[in-house]
Protein backbone atom coordinates (compact mmCIF):
# COMPACT_ATOMS: atom_id res chain seq x y z
CA UNK A 1 0.00 0.00 0.00
CA UNK A 2 1.50 3.35 -1.26
CA UNK A 3 2.47 5.55 1.62
CA UNK A 4 2.51 9.28 1.19
CA UNK A 5 5.39 11.45 1.33
CA UNK A 6 6.35 13.54 4.19
CA UNK A 7 7.31 16.30 1.30
CA UNK A 8 6.43 16.32 -2.24
CA UNK A 9 7.00 19.59 -4.48
CA UNK A 10 6.08 20.02 -7.89
CA UNK A 11 6.80 22.66 -10.29
CA UNK A 12 7.71 25.23 -7.76
CA UNK A 13 9.21 28.28 -9.00
CA UNK A 14 10.43 31.29 -7.17
CA UNK A 15 12.87 34.50 -8.16
CA UNK A 16 13.32 38.03 -7.21
CA UNK A 17 15.94 40.48 -8.28
CA UNK A 18 19.47 40.15 -7.36
CA UNK A 19 18.68 37.12 -5.48
CA UNK A 20 18.54 32.94 -6.11
CA UNK A 21 16.41 31.54 -8.64
CA UNK A 22 14.61 28.17 -7.38
CA UNK A 23 13.54 26.11 -9.87
CA UNK A 24 12.21 22.40 -8.45
CA UNK A 25 10.06 20.26 -10.98
CA UNK A 26 9.67 16.98 -8.68
CA UNK A 27 11.34 16.10 -5.34
CA UNK A 28 9.77 13.70 -2.76
CA UNK A 29 11.31 13.02 0.78
CA UNK A 30 9.50 9.92 1.70
CA UNK A 31 7.86 9.46 5.80
CA UNK A 32 10.32 8.89 8.10
CA UNK A 33 13.25 9.94 5.42
CA UNK A 34 16.05 11.60 5.82
CA UNK A 35 18.00 13.62 3.24
CA UNK A 36 21.00 16.32 3.75
CA UNK A 37 20.65 19.13 1.04
CA UNK A 38 24.62 20.50 0.62
CA UNK A 39 25.92 23.87 -0.43
CA UNK A 40 27.82 26.64 0.45
CA UNK A 41 26.77 29.83 2.26
CA UNK A 42 24.70 31.73 0.26
CA UNK A 43 23.75 29.05 -2.12
CA UNK A 44 20.35 29.31 -1.67
CA UNK A 45 19.58 26.48 0.75
CA UNK A 46 17.19 28.98 3.71
CA UNK A 47 15.87 30.45 0.15
CA UNK A 48 14.86 26.45 -0.42
CA UNK A 49 13.70 26.15 3.45
CA UNK A 50 11.29 29.36 3.71
CA UNK A 51 9.63 28.37 0.40
CA UNK A 52 8.73 24.51 1.92
CA UNK A 53 7.85 25.94 5.25
CA UNK A 54 5.59 28.70 3.23
CA UNK A 55 7.43 31.25 4.52
CA UNK A 56 7.98 32.91 1.11
CA UNK A 57 5.58 33.18 -1.72
CA UNK A 58 6.20 30.47 -4.76
CA UNK A 59 5.90 31.96 -8.14
CA UNK A 60 4.06 28.87 -9.30
CA UNK A 61 3.82 25.53 -7.61
CA UNK A 62 2.77 23.07 -5.34
CA UNK A 63 3.90 22.35 -1.49
CA UNK A 64 2.62 19.26 -0.25
CA UNK A 65 3.43 18.14 3.38
CA UNK A 66 2.16 14.86 4.54
CA UNK A 67 -0.20 15.58 1.14
CA UNK A 68 -1.66 18.42 1.54
CA UNK A 69 -0.56 21.49 -0.31
CA UNK A 70 1.09 23.79 2.06
CA UNK A 71 1.00 26.64 -0.99
CA UNK A 72 -3.18 26.14 -1.89
CA UNK A 73 -3.63 28.31 1.17
CA UNK A 74 -2.19 32.06 2.70
CA UNK A 75 -2.99 34.05 6.00
CA UNK A 76 -3.75 32.03 9.22
CA UNK A 77 -4.63 29.05 7.38
CA UNK A 78 -1.01 28.38 5.89
CA UNK A 79 0.40 29.15 9.84
CA UNK A 80 -1.68 26.48 10.98
CA UNK A 81 -0.61 23.86 8.39
CA UNK A 82 2.61 24.75 8.74
CA UNK A 83 2.60 24.36 13.02
CA UNK A 84 0.55 20.93 12.63
CA UNK A 85 2.61 19.19 10.18
CA UNK A 86 6.36 20.83 10.35
CA UNK A 87 8.65 21.52 12.79
CA UNK A 88 11.77 24.17 12.16
CA UNK A 89 14.96 24.33 13.84
CA UNK A 90 17.08 27.45 13.24
CA UNK A 91 20.76 28.16 13.55
CA UNK A 92 20.36 30.54 16.46
CA UNK A 93 17.73 28.50 17.97
CA UNK A 94 14.64 31.51 17.95
CA UNK A 95 13.92 30.13 21.47
CA UNK A 96 11.41 32.84 23.38
CA UNK A 97 13.86 34.26 25.74
CA UNK A 98 12.17 34.84 29.41
CA UNK A 99 9.82 31.17 28.39
CA UNK A 100 11.04 28.53 30.20
CA UNK A 101 11.95 25.38 27.96
CA UNK A 102 8.21 24.13 29.03
CA UNK A 103 6.59 26.56 27.99
CA UNK A 104 8.48 26.93 25.07
CA UNK A 105 7.45 23.56 23.42
CA UNK A 106 3.82 23.81 25.09
CA UNK A 107 3.34 27.04 22.89
CA UNK A 108 4.58 24.94 19.69
CA UNK A 109 1.48 22.66 20.47
CA UNK A 110 -1.01 25.60 20.98
CA UNK A 111 -0.22 27.01 17.55
CA UNK A 112 -0.69 23.74 16.14
CA UNK A 113 -3.75 23.02 17.93
CA UNK A 114 -3.08 20.71 19.91
CA UNK A 115 -5.69 19.97 22.90
CA UNK A 116 -4.20 22.06 25.87
CA UNK A 117 -4.96 19.30 28.00
CA UNK A 118 -1.95 17.70 26.92
CA UNK A 119 0.41 20.33 26.68
CA UNK A 120 2.26 20.12 29.84
CA UNK A 121 2.23 16.46 30.17
CA UNK A 122 3.62 16.11 26.63
CA UNK A 123 6.35 18.74 26.29
CA UNK A 124 7.72 16.93 29.90
CA UNK A 125 7.74 13.60 28.01
CA UNK A 126 9.28 15.06 25.16
CA UNK A 127 12.30 17.04 26.56
CA UNK A 128 12.90 14.15 29.09
CA UNK A 129 13.21 12.03 25.97
CA UNK A 130 16.10 14.68 25.13
CA UNK A 131 17.75 14.91 28.22
CA UNK A 132 16.10 18.30 30.30
CA UNK A 133 14.68 16.90 33.49
CA UNK A 134 13.29 18.46 36.83
CA UNK A 135 13.60 22.29 37.51
CA UNK A 136 15.26 22.48 33.89
CA UNK A 137 12.39 22.05 32.74
CA UNK A 138 10.63 25.26 33.97
CA UNK A 139 13.51 27.34 33.73
CA UNK A 140 13.63 30.23 31.52
CA UNK A 141 15.63 29.22 28.32
CA UNK A 142 18.55 32.19 28.56
CA UNK A 143 19.42 30.32 31.92
CA UNK A 144 19.97 27.33 30.27
CA UNK A 145 23.22 26.02 28.80
CA UNK A 146 23.66 26.37 25.17
CA UNK A 147 23.72 22.41 24.72
CA UNK A 148 20.18 22.01 26.79
CA UNK A 149 18.69 25.51 24.79
CA UNK A 150 19.72 22.90 21.50
CA UNK A 151 17.87 20.52 23.22
CA UNK A 152 14.68 22.75 23.74
CA UNK A 153 14.89 24.10 20.05
CA UNK A 154 14.60 20.38 19.32
CA UNK A 155 12.18 19.52 21.50
CA UNK A 156 9.99 22.36 20.21
CA UNK A 157 10.22 21.34 16.26
CA UNK A 158 8.86 18.06 17.64
CA UNK A 159 5.97 19.05 19.99
CA UNK A 160 3.18 18.87 17.39
CA UNK A 161 4.47 15.78 16.11
CA UNK A 162 4.92 16.92 12.81
CA UNK A 163 5.70 15.22 8.90
CA UNK A 164 8.44 16.45 8.37
CA UNK A 165 11.66 19.11 10.40
CA UNK A 166 13.40 21.46 8.48
CA UNK A 167 16.73 22.31 10.18
CA UNK A 168 18.25 25.11 8.60
CA UNK A 169 22.50 24.99 9.19
CA UNK A 170 22.20 23.38 12.97
CA UNK A 171 25.53 23.02 12.81
CA UNK A 172 27.13 26.09 11.64
CA UNK A 173 28.66 27.92 14.32
CA UNK A 174 29.94 24.19 15.83
CA UNK A 175 33.23 22.66 15.78
CA UNK A 176 32.98 19.54 14.27
CA UNK A 177 33.00 17.20 17.01
CA UNK A 178 30.08 19.21 18.45
CA UNK A 179 28.47 19.07 15.20
CA UNK A 180 28.43 15.51 14.54
CA UNK A 181 26.73 15.00 17.88
CA UNK A 182 24.18 17.49 17.05
CA UNK A 183 23.40 15.95 13.81
CA UNK A 184 22.96 12.54 15.95
CA UNK A 185 20.79 14.38 18.19
CA UNK A 186 18.55 15.68 15.82
CA UNK A 187 18.45 12.54 13.60
CA UNK A 188 17.25 10.43 16.78
CA UNK A 189 15.17 12.53 17.97
CA UNK A 190 13.33 12.70 14.58
CA UNK A 191 13.38 8.85 13.86
CA UNK A 192 12.16 8.35 17.55
CA UNK A 193 9.16 10.52 16.60
CA UNK A 194 8.70 9.23 13.39
CA UNK A 195 9.16 12.40 11.39
CA UNK A 196 10.72 12.72 8.24
CA UNK A 197 14.41 15.51 8.25
CA UNK A 198 15.54 18.30 6.03
CA UNK A 199 19.08 19.21 7.27
CA UNK A 200 20.59 22.03 5.45
CA UNK A 201 24.46 22.16 6.08
CA UNK A 202 27.87 23.86 4.09
CA UNK A 203 29.80 21.35 5.71
CA UNK A 204 31.34 18.63 3.68
CA UNK A 205 32.30 16.23 6.61
CA UNK A 206 28.55 15.76 7.62
CA UNK A 207 27.82 13.75 4.19
CA UNK A 208 28.94 10.85 5.21
CA UNK A 209 26.43 10.39 7.63
CA UNK A 210 23.87 10.81 5.49
CA UNK A 211 22.85 7.99 2.43
CA UNK A 212 20.53 10.54 0.91
CA UNK A 213 22.25 13.66 -0.23
CA UNK A 214 21.34 16.53 -2.89
CA UNK A 215 23.32 19.52 -3.61
CA UNK A 216 21.24 22.78 -3.13
CA UNK A 217 22.50 23.60 -7.01
CA UNK A 218 20.15 20.89 -8.35
CA UNK A 219 17.34 23.82 -7.44
CA UNK A 220 18.96 26.54 -7.73
CA UNK A 221 20.53 29.25 -10.10
CA UNK A 222 22.86 32.47 -8.46
CA UNK A 223 23.31 35.99 -10.40
CA UNK A 224 26.69 36.16 -11.53
CA UNK A 225 29.18 35.88 -8.48
CA UNK A 226 26.82 35.31 -5.66
CA UNK A 227 27.62 32.15 -2.81
CA UNK A 228 31.19 32.88 -3.10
Amino acid sequence: MPTTPALLVRDLSFAHPGGPAVTIDEWSVPAGGEVLLQGPSGSGKSTILQLLAGLLDAKSGRVEIDGEDLLAVRGAERDRRRGRRIGMIFQTFNLLSGFSARENAMLAMHFAGVPAAAHRERAADLLGSLGLSGNELDRPVDRLSVGQQQRVAVARALAAEPAIVLADEPTASLDPDNAARTVDLVREACRTRGAALLLTSHDPSLAERFENRIDVSTFVSLPSGAGS
